[in-house]
């Protein structure tokens, strides 16, 4: 059975397209899907939430540093650096199938573009559909919602865990 963080981890990792597959071609439509996903991740600053599944956990980049927290505890150090999750962004197309651009909202005063995103079938999983908020100017990911799993993303005022 699997465990909470593994039920969280297998639909945010559909939803932020960090497929450890080979890169496949980006499917037509899905080019500012998966971008968004390689601007995320190779910002030198985020913080990103995520909830769902019964569990919670947290990114923090800030330079070449990356740290994590998982279910409340304190921050650790990770020992994936920045490039792991840069080259996994830089493999979304494996994991996307179909992408629509639905509307327009605001997120912490920024303008972003949603989408509509549907992934393909991962390890065994049927294939999500979720809803991605792209910045309209940056190009970056600012919440992810589908699969039972909530993620935010913020850029501005990110600063190392005390």
């Amino acid at each position: 059975m699997p465990t909470r963080l593994t039920r969280l981890l297998l639909p945010l990792s559909a939803l932020f397209c960090l497929s450890t597959t080979a890169a496949d071609a980006v499917p037509a439509g899905c080019e500012r899907v998966a971008q968004a996903s390689i601007a995320t991740l190779t910002a030198p600053r985020y913080h990103q939430r995520v909830s769902g599944q019964g569990a919670e956990m947290e990114l923090l980049r800030v330079d070449e540093r990356v740290w994590q927290r998982i279910g409340g505890t304190g921050w650790k150090l990770s020992k994936m650096g920045p490039a792991a999750f840069e080259r996994a962004a830089h493999k979304a197309g494996a994991v996307l199938a179909r992408c629509e651009r639905t509307g327009s909202d605001r997120i912490d005063g920024v303008a972003t573009e949603v989408w509509r995103v549907t992934t393909r079938a991962l390890g065994g999983e049927p294939p999500t559909v979720s809803q991605m908020w792209i910045g309209a100017a940056d190009g970056r990911t600012y919440r992810n919602s589908g699969a039972g799993v909530e993620s935010t993303v913020r850029y501005q005022g990110v600063e190392p865990p005390q």
